[in-house]
């Protein structure tokens, strides 16, 4: 009996962690989906919530990297008047978490207009984020662009 009920606990005990994983891994895509939105809308409050003080970028359409969030919000700045994000999605996301650490690796897809010029992008990317003050805040983002020669299925 006592082999039983230690088994029924252990079980119990899984689902309980599978659903705090869920939930995080939820909250991880959630915050993604935000950072994308802070770009569309052309807000830096959502872009300086989301990323932490050292938050560092790499974006495979530029030669540097932005390195800390006040590099990145001065950018953001700069960019915000140039950029008119009309669509974007957020696909396929994949959370791994490990401890006060997650990393999401995810497809996206975005259409609209930069310094005049009209664009329609997809490619894949990651954003790596670390559990601070109860909070996760993105510590790095790196995206590539797809070679619009070689198909992706969506």
């Amino acid at each position: 009996m006592f082999i039983i009920r230690a088994i029924g606990i252990m079980a119990f005990a899984l689902m309980l962690h599978a659903d705090k994983a869920t939930a995080q891994e939820a909250e991880i895509v959630e915050h993604i989906e935000q950072w994308w939105s802070g770009w569309a809308q052309r807000d830096t409050t959502i872009l300086a919530d989301l990323a932490d003080e050292n938050f560092m970028e790499f974006s495979g359409s530029h030669t540097h990297r932005s390195e800390g969030k006040v590099k990145l919000l001065q950018i953001a700045k700069a960019v915000f008047p140039l950029l008119e994000l009309q669509e974007f999605s957020i696909e396929k996301p994949k959370v791994t978490l490990h401890g006060t650490t997650a990393v999401c690796h995810y497809y996206y897809f975005e259409r609209g207009r930069f310094n005049g010029k009209e664009f329609d992008d997809a490619g894949c990317a990651t954003g790596v984020f670390i559990r601070k003050d109860g909070k996760w805040k993105m510590i790095s983002h790196h995206r590539t662009k797809f070679n619009k020669s070689i198909p992706y299925e969506r």
